[in-house]
Order: structure tokens, then sequence, then C-alpha cells
């Protein structure tokens, strides 16, 4: 198990413990928090502290209270407990967001395939009508 970072601005993480046991990339964590990937890095080897919305967008991307990615570190022994308790409710919590995006992006498949093939039934109608068109003023043509 990772470590956590003590950082020179006096906030401690649990970020790359985080990102690692969910098994992100530096680059898939910074992107779905919606930040660079070099900011991340700095942030998960203590360099530099996170904004309140950085740790906001942190704690969602991974599903955990900010409380539990971020805190001071004069409450180190509150960070012991953090890090040696296991949280069943974590990987509770990453499973069921897993589900959750993966369904949210089947919905966004069948929606997309939905609309292109009533996109493809709409432009084969309009060919058809315009052939019967063509076909019926070829036959009038014949008659004159």
């Amino acid at each position: 198990m990772t470590e956590t970072r003590r950082g020179k601005n006096g906030i401690s993480n649990n970020l790359r413990r985080e990102r690692e046991a969910r098994r992100l990339s530096l680059e898939q964590l910074a992107r779905k928090a919606g930040i660079r990937r070099g900011s991340l890095w700095q942030m998960e080897n203590g360099e530099i502290g996170p904004s309140l919305e950085t740790a906001l967008r942190l704690s969602r991307a991974l599903r955990v209270p900010v409380e539990h990615l971020f805190w001071l570190e004069g409450e180190d022994e509150e960070a012991e407990t953090r890090t040696a308790r296991p949280e069943p409710d974590v990987m509770v919590r990453a499973v069921l967001g897993a589900l959750a995006e993966s369904l949210q992006d089947e919905l966004f498949v069948r929606q997309t395939l939905f609309r292109l093939r009533r996109s493809l039934l709409v432009e084969a109608q309009r060919v058809l009508e315009e052939e019967e068109r063509q076909a019926r003023e070829a036959y009038a043509k014949s008659f004159i």
C-alpha cells in the first residue's frame, strides 16, 4: 500500500493510494477530474495543495469524501486511521461508480445508434420518394 504524502504546504493527501487502488493512471484521473496531469502529480507528491474546486473534483472523480483525500498535517492521528482502516464502502462505491459509468456509456451508444438508424430511415424514405417521383415523370413523358 502506498504511504500517505505529507506536503510542503501543510496538507497531507492519500491521492496516489486512492488512484492506484482504482488502477487509474495519472492521465486517467486527471482527465476524469478535469485537471492537468502535471498538477495532479505535484499534488500527489506534496509539492502543491489543491484549490477547493480541485479537491472537490478529485473527491468526486475518486468517489471518496474530500477529507479522506486531503487534511492538515496536524491531524496525523486521524490520518493513521484513514490509511490503516479497511474501507469496503470505498470499494463498493468504486464498483458502483464503474457500473454506472458503464451503463451510461451503453445508454449513450444505444441512443447514438437509434439516432443513426432513424436518420438512415429518413434518408432512405427520401431517396425512395425521389426515385418514385422520377419514375412517374418518366412514365408521364413516355405518353407525350
